[in-house]
């Protein structure tokens, strides 16, 4: 048997094709006031296909899913049948007596596709709800989509027998269901309904005015079958309709009539069933033929502007296969017409047309009508013409223009110049003082390094070589510390700062030479410019030399005029030493009192204040020895400065005996520490073989 889509799908007893009971109760819901949007029509979402032996087989591969075991469902259908708009993609494919209901079914060639789940019925003896544990079709109430869609075969012939689908706003579902459904989705603890529920508008309802004709037929069908819940519609509540038919201006009609109609359903209970007629099974007769009618329009492009010389093609799919014979052709709201080219023996006609300048300028394109040349003819294979008032069609966005443009006058193309190579210009290095010094153990110096660039693009970098193990380089931008003899510091770490610090030990004053480079690189074509290296001396510790200092905030060395000077430091258990410098004296000389003044004191800070012979009440000026040359006196050693004590007032040393160290002397500066660090008590007093010299300070001889 070929089912036809005129005709009510199910069988006769199903829920879908009863009215409703007699005598039932009808109790009001509280729907939410109509908004414009909140009630509507879901059109686009199922495409509906006739299949027929001709067609294609296409192996679906499908999942386990509705009670139904997964694998390879063999179906025919049309070449051109896939899945509806959305990301649910269904479709409804009736292969026999057999409804295929896909649920994201996407067909991958002619003979393949896949599709997340499925469910069948049959159109003849199902009921189209879901039993014994296997779903009719894809909807979460588990019935088949085909059960209470609007198709357009059906409500050409003005009367809907049989109750509509209904997808009800989530917020109104609430959870669990009722018979005939099998499953539900429903979640909204303030639902009003359930899925499997039927609703319907109560008998004796005046029917609104102003609804369109398709309208009038839904009210009918909703007041004498009414609907059931089959669905959550997300925001809104809406019957279904074919998706591959009606036209834009048809479905935008019945949406605004649903917004006045769907808000008087009520839901039904008890009553009386009315029994379908005849009870008694008849005899079947052979199936009538039915007429082949056009279940689709379309056209490609499907929008756009079409301009002179343009080509058009429109498609007109059947509910069957149909046989062409001549050339019918389309009737076009330009004034132009849509020629047959092909598709004779399926149920999928191709018509092309070419926008002439004759045509007529349109926003919109429409056929309007089909024309049949005398010996044309649309038939399928038992001979019926086919209806094909379906095929008028306005096609919303698909405009024709047939405004001459004026062509511009071509340009005599330039020639291209060749890219220029790419440039990167060299950074700046600035140093502030090439020659350093710094003390170990610890010492920092400034590097004094800066680079710059006129490019803001490049990424700048200084190259540092040569630096010793015992030295390091720490930024100030995040305080990283580079070692190494080979390190590479950013531009951005380089102007915050660069401190080099020593660590150096040993004895002697190594000197590292630092080589600096700065490299610049476009970041875009990797191009690098160097600028010329530059070097830093760095001596590691600072060389004695005689009667210098340190001036230069850098390290570097300033040699002081060479001016003779003398110190004078005066020692009291609480005051601090006093450095006076003299005129007249030579440079060696000053040095070299210097020197042992600043020993003196050291010694002077280790012995007791209380028991140290030093604790008078009268300062004993220290004085260097102010012979030139280092000649020793007093057990002097030669080319060392002498420091010499005093003999007490007393002519007497504080320790009885007459022994060396009772007596004044002088010993060589360097043996100082020897001898502190031996333990030995030191005496001071003044000596009587050194006259102080005119005009200078008394000079003093140390013993000890």
């Amino acid at each position: 048997m070929s089912f036809n889509l005129s005709s009510t799908p199910f069988s006769s007893t199903s829920a879908w094709n009863q009215q409703v009971p007699t005598g039932a109760t009808y109790t009001s819901l509280n729907w939410p006031t109509a908004t414009g949007w909140n009630y509507d029509v879901g059109w686009g979402n199922v495409p509906v296909y006739v299949a027929s032996s001709s067609d294609p087989v296409v192996q679906v591969s499908v999942p386990a899913s509705w009670g139904w075991p997964g694998g390879t469902v063999s179906v025919h259908a049309p070449a051109g049948g896939t899945g509806g708009i959305g990301t649910d993609g269904p479709v409804v494919i009736v292969d026999g007596d057999i409804a295929y209901n896909f649920w994201q079914f996407h067909r991958t060639s002619t003979t393949t596709a896949t599709a997340v789940a499925y469910g069948e019925a049959n159109v003849v003896t199902g009921t189209g709800w879901g039993g014994s544990g296997k779903g009719a079709g894809i909807t979460a109430a588990g019935s088949s989509e085909l059960g209470g869609l609007l198709v357009q075969a059906q409500t050409d012939t003005g009367t809907i027998n049989h109750a509509l689908q209904l997808a009800v706003e989530a917020s109104l579902l609430k959870p669990g269901y009722v018979s005939p459904a099998i499953a539900t989705d429903g979640r909204s603890s303030s639902g009003i309904m359930q899925e499997g529920q039927l609703l319907a508008i109560a008998p004796g309802t005046s029917m609104p005015s102003g609804l369109s004709t398709l309208g009038q037929e839904v009210f009918r069908a909703l007041q004498q079958y009414g609907a059931y819940v089959i669905d959550d519609g997300g925001t809104q509540t809406a019957i279904r309709t074919q998706a591959n038919a009606y036209d834009a201006a048809t479905m935008d009609a019945l949406r605004r009539d649903m917004n006045t109609m769907l808000p008087m359903l009520k839901a039904v209970s008890g009553g009386t069933a009315n029994p379908t007629q005849p009870t008694t099974p008849t005899t079947p007769t052979a199936p009538v033929n039915v007429a082949p009618t056009v279940t689709q329009a379309s056209a490609s492009p499907g929008t756009g502007v079409e301009h002179v010389g343009d080509t058009v093609t429109m498609t007109l799919g059947f509910s069957e296969a149909v046989t062409v014979t001549g050339t019918p052709t389309l009737s076009l709201n330009d004034g132009a017409k849509a020629t047959y080219v092909g598709g004779s023996g399926t149920n999928s006609l191709t018509f092309k047309t070419t926008v002439a300048s004759t045509d007529t300028t349109t926003s919109a394109l429409a056929i309007t009508g089909v024309n049949i040349p005398s010996g044309a003819s649309i038939k399928d294979t038992g001979g019926l013409a086919a209806n094909l008032s379906g095929a008028v069609k306005t096609f919303t966005g698909l405009q024709i223009d047939t405004t001459p443009t004026t062509p511009t006058t071509p340009t005599t193309p330039t020639t291209p110049t060749p890219p220029s190579t790419p440039s990167v210009i060299s950074p700046v290095l600035t140093i502030a003082d090439d020659s350093l010094w710094v003390a170990g153990r610890g010492g920092t110096v400034d590097l004094g390094t800066k680079v710059t660039t006129t490019d803001s693009n490049d990424r700048v970098a200084l190259h540092i070589t040569g630096l010793p193990k015992y030295e390091s380089i720490t930024d100030a931008l995040d305080g990283q510390t580079f070692r190494g003899r080979d390190i590479t510091l950013t531009a951005a770490q380089v102007n915050s700062g660069l401190t080099l610090t020593s660590t150096y030990r040993g004895g002697g004053h190594p000197v590292a030479e630092l080589t600096l480079t700065a490299s610049a690189t476009d970041p875009s074509t990797g191009a690098v410019a160097t600028a010329a290296p530059k070097t830093i001396t760095v001596t590691d510790p600072r060389p004695a030399r005689d009667a210098t200092t340190t001036t230069s905030s850098h390290g570097h060395h300033a040699v002081t005029d060479q001016q003779p000077v003398a110190a004078t430091t005066a020692v009291t258990p609480t005051t601090s030493q006093t450095i006076e410098p003299t005129d007249h004296q030579p440079a060696a000389a000053a040095n070299t009192g210097f020197l042992a003044s600043r020993a003196f004191a050291l010694l002077q800070q280790h012995f007791d204040p209380a028991g140290s012979s030093l604790a008078t009440t009268a300062a004993h000026p220290v004085m260097a020895a102010d012979h030139p040359s280092a000649t020793r006196e007093h057990d002097g050693v030669a080319g060392k400065p002498e420091l010499c004590a005093p003999e007490p007032v007393s002519g007497r040393s504080h320790r009885p005996g007459g022994s060396r160290s009772d007596r004044g002397g002088c010993v060589a500066s360097d043996r100082l520490g020897a001898r502190r660090v031996a333990g030995q008590t030191a005496t001071l007093r003044p000596s009587r073989t050194q006259a102080p010299r005119l005009g200078a300070a008394p000079a003093m001889f140390w013993n000890a």
